[in-house]
């Protein structure tokens, strides 16, 4: 849907639009919290994550949120999902869900990962520290890791990664 959005931030503010982004309107789902990344597989079911550990949820297109998963110690920084089962969390350690997200898994990924995506439900990216670039093809299990990317000039830390599709990122 061209005309639908979504947009997350601090005090657990969620703002829709509905219009091709021409208006607006918010809703804070938890005061403390800081709301990182939001993704919906349709226009009813869709999930956010926090910088203080917890996972929300949604299946009427945002009105209401239910909180799925808490964990003090985890800085969620994104999440993904390939259908309304299959979906990953990632908040220092690799969190996997497969119904949706009534459980929640811990994987390992790469040391100092900073940044993950995944293409499908199997093949997925690592990025962080010293360079590392790390890859899954088995929903996250184990983890290949290429030669460091370390350079003097930008010090060889990454921060994001996004692909497209399997090829291209």
């Amino acid at each position: 849907n061209d005309n639908l959005g979504y947009a997350v931030g601090k005090e657990g503010t969620i703002t829709k639009t509905t219009d091709g982004g021409n208006t607006w309107k918010g809703i804070s789902i938890d005061p403390s919290a800081e709301l990182k990344s939001i993704f919906f597989v349709d226009e009813s079911t869709g999930w956010t994550v926090s910088a203080n550990g917890k996972i929300f949820n949604t299946t009427n297109g945002g009105t209401t949120w239910n909180e799925q998963y808490s964990n003090s110690i985890t800085t969620f920084s994104s999440v993904w999902f390939t259908d309304e089962n299959n979906g990953r969390a990632y908040g220092g350690v690799l969190h996997v869900t497969n119904n949706g997200g009534k459980t929640w898994n811990q994987k390992y990924t790469i040391g100092c990962t900073e940044a993950v995506d995944f293409s499908n439900g199997k093949l997925g990216f690592a990025v962080g520290g010293g360079g590392t670039i790390g890859k899954t093809e088995d929903g996250g299990e184990t983890w290949k890791t290429f030669p460091s990317f370390r350079n003097s000039f930008w010090g060889g830390r990454f921060e994001s990664i996004f692909f497209i599709n399997e090829n291209i990122g």
